[in-house]
């Protein structure tokens, strides 16, 4: 069975767009659900005929105008609760446990978290006091 040219790039649209979904579930961007929406509108319209430069130009335009749509869900999505608590931390003291290479655990609400210094801030050792800087995830970033 021969297929031509347009079914073939058609066909790459869609497996990309399948992968683009998969690497989006993965990392949670938001951003990259209009990537494949686009990937699948133009290997759609190329399987149907469209032709590959029609199917170029729709995925772009689906692209373009599904980004900024991206972008407003995105912060729609956004936990205000959460970054209040995060900011919360800022300015407590926090009594560091033990050290494993870069990686800290400090004493902080009752229970042991993961640190590290902020920036180029020389590593303390067991026992001593610092305070949080910020906080990325689950992770304390701490200062003198």
């Amino acid at each position: 069975m021969h297929m031509d040219t347009s079914t073939l790039v058609g066909i790459l649209f869609l497996i990309v767009g399948a992968l683009v979904t998969l690497w989006e579930i993965h990392t949670v961007t938001i951003y990259l659900i209009a990537v494949a929406a686009g990937l699948f509108a133009g290997g759609g319209l190329i399987l149907s005929g469209g032709g590959i430069t029609a199917g170029l130009v729709l995925t772009a335009i689906v692209i373009l105008l599904g980004l900024p749509v991206a972008h407003w869900w995105r912060r729609k999505l956004r936990n205000h609760a959460s970054e209040a608590v995060t900011h919360d931390d800022i300015g407590r003291k926090v009594t560091i446990v033990s050290i494993h290479g870069a990686t800290l655990r400090v004493d902080y609400r009752g229970t042991t978290w993961d640190a590290r210094m902020d920036g180029t801030a020389s590593a303390p050792d067991a026992g001593s006091v610092l305070t949080i800087a910020r906080r990325e995830g689950n992770t304390l970033i701490l200062m003198p």
